[in-house]
């Protein structure tokens, strides 16, 4: 080999070394990410968990990180119907089904009756159980609280022809009560 060539792999040689391992996750892909509704709504997020690892993987649970005007992200949903572990990738039952993923609600985002208008956003986080190396699975959501309603056009005309009608009443009545006296 050339020098110079000897030289290069040699200044290459610390990036290799510095290189960490890549660590297998499982992916959380929700559809869709934002949501939007009015205070009371109750907005139901869901997603695809999938498992691209070579090891069976056991779901423990979901932990959330938000603060927006809502009763704390509920994931009551996904622990009712998402399998307890993701196996392998490629992974099917006898009929053909892939065991590697879970596709469905993940879970659901109270808006409180009082929530002010705006967008806040949170990460959800999967936990698992006994896996070292396994890096942490998470998805960010946004959820938005819709301003309250607007009375419609014809609602505020008509509120205001019927308070100027009661106006002209009540100044006819007070002029006639002027006039007998």
């Amino acid at each position: 080999m050339k020098l110079l060539q000897k030289l290069s792999l040699l200044c290459l040689l610390p990036f290799i070394l510095l290189t960490a391992p890549a660590h297998a996750q499982l992916n959380l892909d929700l559809t869709p990410a934002s949501q939007a509704g009015n205070p009371g709504d109750t907005l139901t997020f869901s997603g695809t968990l999938s498992n691209p690892t070579a090891d069976a993987v056991s779901i423990d649970g979901l932990t959330f990180s938000f603060t927006g005007p809502t009763s704390q992200p509920d994931g009551t949903v996904f622990l009712s119907n998402a399998p307890l572990s993701l196996d392998p990738l490629g992974s099917t039952d006898g009929s053909g089904n892939p065991t590697d993923s879970y596709s469905g609600s993940i879970f659901d985002v109270t808006l409180n009756a009082n929530a002010l208008p705006g967008t806040y956003i949170g990460t959800v986080f999967v936990t698992t159980n006994g896996y070292t190396g396994l890096q942490p699975t998470q998805a960010d959501f946004a959820v938005t609280v819709l301003p309250a309603a607007v009375p419609e056009a014809a609602t505020t005309v008509s509120l205001g022809f019927l308070l100027l009608l009661g106006g002209v009443s009540l100044c006819c009545v007070k002029r006639r009560a002027a006039g007998r006296e």
